[in-house]
Order: structure tokens, then C-alpha cells, then sequence
């Protein structure tokens, strides 16, 4: 994984990757549920392994660290890998990708005022990426109640030759899902050498906010 603090973006936001980030990646539960046309997802509620409860602990556990550093809104992104399995959570408009098959599709859906309007047919993808509120987010660690906040879980198979991608939104406020796509279609290089592409990629695109990337490839 590679993390570059830039200018911009939410202010302590080194605080709030130590304070959330680590302690939710220690404790992701296990397998969740298979539905009827085989894709996995979580269960939520009463069931035995209860990502968002998980999440919520968490979340109740570091609020007052929040309040206490005046945070306003944390994006964030969790995922766990056992053997062909892969299991991820969102909150925020971080995003979770799948490539496979020499295609990169993205597997989470925003917490955003701009998505919602893409979802209603209002304004279209490519609208979305200069809208002056694109960076507004619906969902989000610090502003969201705990008992409303909806994490946002998927599971499903990583087969040999298979790239999962989760990001922060500096990385696609800067490089759209071709760019992304064009690094990960250079399996010859390493997974560092295309974190350290897809990083580059956005600061020359203009680095406005923090860039994380986490690239996880099957052999």
C-alpha cells in the first residue's frame, strides 16, 4: 500500500487511519452468506457474522477521538483475502475495484450527492467528475450516526489472474477508470510498481486530496 499525504483533503486525517483503519482490518469477520446467484455478501443484523456491527463497535470506540480532533467526515475501505475468497466493506465514496478478464469493474457505489444524482439519471458519469459538489459525501465516519451509518459490504471469488483495487477518492478525482484500467493491464510489472503508477498517476494529475491504493493480485 502506498499513502501520500498531500495539501487539501480532510485535516488529521493521519489521526483517523490509525485511530479506524487499523483496528477494523484486525477484526473482519468471517465468510459471510452466498446468495442464490452465487455472488457472497454480508449479512447484517442478527446473523453470526455481523460486518456492520463490527464496524460499529469500532466506529463508537474512536468517537470521542473524533470529537476531540474536530474531524468532519472519513471515507474508508477494509478488505480481507483468504485463499480464492475476498471479502471488502466501504463507507464514503472510497472505491473497490475488480479487474478480471482484462477489464476493471468497480464493485462499490458511492456514498455521494453525486452519485445520487447519476443513480436518478440526472447528470451522467463523465458530469460527475467536474460537479461543484462532487466531493460531498451522503455517508461518512464522524458526520454519520452510527446507528444510520451503512457500511457497505461484498464478498466474492479471486481467481489467478485477478486485481483488487481499493482507493481513496484522490486517486479517482485525479485518473478516471481508463487510466486506472491502463495501469493494471501491465501485468508484467509488479502489484508495488502499479500502486507506485496509479500514485503517480495522481499527483501529476494535480494530487488535491491524500492518495491511498491497495492492490491485491492473485497468481
Amino acid at each position: 500500500m502506498s499513502d501520500r499525504e498531500l495539501g487539501g483533503g480532510i485535516s488529521q486525517g493521519d489521526y483517523a487511519s490509525v485511530g479506524f483503519a487499523i483496528p477494523p482490518i484486525d477484526h473482519v469477520p468471517g465468510p459471510a452468506s452466498k446468495s442464490p446467484d452465487g455472488e457472497v455478501k454480508a449479512k447484517c443484523g442478527n446473523g453470526t457474522h455481523d460486518h456492520r456491527k463490527t464496524f460499529l463497535v469500532t466506529y463508537q470506540r474512536w468517537g470521542c477521538f473524533w470529537r476531540r480532533e474536530r474531524l468532519t467526515a472519513v471515507a474508508f475501505f477494509a478488505a480481507r483475502v483468504s485463499g480464492n475468497r475476498f471479502d471488502v466493506a466501504w463507507v464514503g465514496d472510497s472505491r473497490v475495484y475488480l479487474w478480471r478478464d482484462g477489464q476493471l469493474a468497480q464493485l462499490s457505489q458511492d456514498h455521494s450527492y453525486v452519485q445520487e444524482l447519476i443513480s436518478q439519471g440526472a447528470i451522467s458519469v463523465e458530469q460527475a467528475r467536474s460537479h461543484p459538489h462532487r466531493n460531498v459525501v451522503t455517508q461518512a465516519l464522524g458526520v454519520t450516526d452510527p446507528q444510520n451509518l451503512n457500511v457497505e459490504t461484498m464478498a466474492g471469488e479471486l481467481r489467478p489472474g485477478m486485481q483488487l483495487l481499493l482507493c481513496s477518492d484522490g486517486l479517482t478525482e485525479e485518473v478516471d477508470d481508463s487510466g486506472i484500467a491502463q495501469v493494471l493491464s501491465h501485468t508484467e510489472c509488479s502489484a508495488q510498481e502499479c500502486v507506485d503508477g496509479l500514485v503517480a498517476a495522481a499527483l501529476d494529475g494535480g494530487g488535491s486530496d491524500n492518495v491511498t491504493v491497495l492492490l491485491v493480485r492473485r497468481h
